[in-house]
């Protein structure tokens, strides 16, 4: 089964205020803040950041209310590419050797100077919870460039119960790119969670699609800004099981629980976001569609008491769909 993940949202779900493109549309504006002092807290970041409160799930389903959730902000500054995650975990399970960290908890980060360019690096983050491996956080790198600089990143981290959150902080004279208002780059981050060795695999990610360590096209742009953009809310997902039903699953931030949301034009009636732990949700189960879309965009629409608003979303190709399975 192949799950087609539709675009995300952006907006302020107070109010539900939202705005949205398809993803290969999407650049995301990243505001100035101020260098951190590499804590592992998020408190000194204040609202400049740009906040991704929902990110895509993929893997094994998750175990409980805290198995796996994952919200980021991002900032910048002259010296730092400025990265948070907070990580609601609980069991924390790191890889042994640094070269596995992708294996088990943690981070991986992709830097690239556009989509699709042949060199990046992938920067692997190990957090320093599980206490066999010690507690200071790991880093490993993968330099994937012809012109290799030296590239020192800062990582701090900070824990409380079944929850961590991460500080990584990329210089620019590392990344070899200067940074000014109006720069663009391309940016992935994983958070990785496993339970146990060669056991259940869940990924959080700020692209939705995986596999770019091989892929520099699955990865979000960013461009730097004096102001951060409105804050990612929600994302969607259309998948065919078994070619035997229709799939409609609403992932989206605590805050938009109790708004109505349908993804035309798989969906007649809207369907109201459901609380559920650190998130709000809702999946819709219907019939396999009686004809082929000649559209290849759709909508999917967020609403709430006196506030609306559309945003594009890319449609599977049912008939791809049906002649592969």
């Amino acid at each position: 089964m192949r799950i087609h993940w539709v675009n995300m949202i952006l907006g302020l779900c107070v109010g539900l205020h939202l705005l949205g493109a398809p993803l290969e549309d999407v650049a995301f504006s990243v505001g100035k803040v101020a260098e951190s002092s590499v804590t592992g807290s998020l408190d000194g970041w204040g609202s400049q950041g740009f906040a991704v409160k929902v990110m895509t799930m993929d893997g094994a389903p998750r175990e409980g209310a805290d198995d796996l959730w994952a919200d980021m902000v991002l900032g910048w500054n002259e010296k730092y590419l400025q990265i948070g995650v907070q990580v609601t975990d609980d069991v924390w399970f790191e890889s042994k050797n640094p070269e596995n960290l992708w294996k088990n908890d943690g981070l991986e980060i992709f830097v690239a100077s556009d989509k699709g360019a042949k060199e990046s690096i992938q920067l692997l983050v190990g957090p320093g919870i599980d206490a066999q491996y010690g507690e200071t956080p790991r880093i490993h790198l993968l330099d994937k460039r012809d012109t290799k600089v030296p590239f020192d990143p800062l990582v701090a981290v900070s824990k409380q119960e079944h929850q961590y959150t991460v500080e990584v902080l990329l210089p620019w004279q590392g990344l070899g790119m200067e940074p000014a208002v109006g720069t663009e780059l391309a940016l992935q981050v994983y958070v990785n969670d496993a339970d146990a060795t060669n056991g259940r695999r869940t990924t959080a990610r700020f692209f939705p699609l995986g596999e770019t360590h091989r892929n520099t096209e699955n990865m979000h742009t960013i461009r730097l800004a004096e102001q951060s953009g409105p804050p990612v809310l929600a994302n969607a997902s259309v998948s065919f099981p078994k070619m035997s039903y229709t799939e409609i699953s609403i992932l989206a931030a605590a805050e938009c629980a109790g708004a109505s949301a349908i993804v035309r034009p798989f969906m007649t009636q809207p369907v109201t976001l459901k609380a559920h732990a650190h998130w709000a949700e809702a999946t819709v189960i219907q019939p396999l569609p009686d004809h082929e879309f000649a559209e290849s965009v759709g909508q999917l629409e967020l609403t709430a008491p006196g506030k609306s608003s559309v945003t594009k979303v890319q449609i599977p190709d049912f008939r791809q769909e049906r002649e592969a399975f």
